[in-house]
């Protein structure tokens, strides 16, 4: 018996990322969908089995397994005749939504995520799920309780990548928002003390694999861009601020003032005492 609901949520058009709607279903044997969105829609299978294709690729899925299509994308899939599922869904909308579900690992040709040793994120996906059915809560207080939701749903997702034991990629599916993602992360933290493990780890990949990927891309070495990032924020402060040299060293990730003093010098060919002086007019 077929057996179906969904609710749809207030929407703050300006986020990044949103909740459209959520529902649940039990499928009759052999009910299919076939279609497109405008947004992602993602299923995460509670019991039963089913079939999902993309393209030319077919996948056979059951309990604690998920799935997504991208917006735009041809949708097709089918209950399982003999042990018909039953799914939640989530539409999910926004102007960053593919950034954040390259973050969760999906692909967009082979957009599955099989559940892991017993493990699956479907206690996420229900949590949000009761999250927008909530009666008694107010609007504002729904509303961010939803957003919140969605993005540990997003992380229990991220958690499951299967590419590697650890959960991290050893080669990104697509490249340059990796390389983007550490570009970011180096303009807000290059005064802490980073090494390239770190650096790596904080984007989710090798660090062989992550340092080879910077330069290929950069056309520099990962520590060399580090360095030299440092030594423009350096050259700012000593021309926009007060500060001293060693005040200014410890805040672009030197202990050391004279280590500072050395690198900047070899890096802008001169000292940060006669970076400081005004040229001529």
């Amino acid at each position: 018996m077929d057996s179906s609901s969904e609710i749809y949520n207030k929407l703050d058009p300006a986020s990044d990322l949103h909740v459209l709607y959520g529902g649940r279903q039990d499928c009759p044997p052999g009910h299919s969908w076939k279609g497109r969105r405008h947004h992602a829609l993602l299923h995460h299978v509670l019991r039963g089995r089913g079939r999902v294709r993309f393209g030319r690729k077919e996948w056979t899925l059951g309990p604690g397994d998920s799935f997504l299509f991208y917006p735009y994308t041809d949708i097709w899939y089918e209950a399982d005749s003999d042990e018909p599922w039953r799914y939640v869904w989530v539409g999910i909308g926004g102007a960053r939504l593919v950034h954040y579900l390259e973050l969760c690992r999906f692909r967009s040709d082979e957009p599955v995520i099989f559940a892991k040793k017993g493990r699956s994120p479907g206690s996420a996906f229900i949590e949000l799920l009761d999250a927008l059915e909530a009666p008694s809560l107010g609007q504002g207080r729904r509303m961010i309780l939803v957003q919140a939701r969605l993005l540990m749903l997003l992380d229990a997702l991220a958690s499951f990548d299967e590419s590697s034991p650890e959960g991290k990629v050893s080669r990104p599916r697509e490249e340059t928002p990796y390389v983007q993602e550490i570009l970011d992360f180096l303009d807000q933290a290059y005064s802490r003390d980073l090494s390239a493990e770190t650096i790596a780890r904080f984007a989710g990949l090798e660090r062989s694999y992550c340092s080879a990927l910077f330069s290929s891309t950069t056309g520099t070495s990962l520590m060399r861009y580090l360095g030299n990032l440092r030594m423009e924020k350096a050259l700012e402060l000593l021309r926009g601020t007060n500060l001293s040299v060693r005040a200014i060293a410890e805040s672009v990730g030197y202990a050391d003032p004279a280590v500072f003093t050395k690198r900047f010098k070899r890096t802008k060919g001169m000292s940060p005492t006669q970076a400081r002086r005004p040229g001529p007019d």
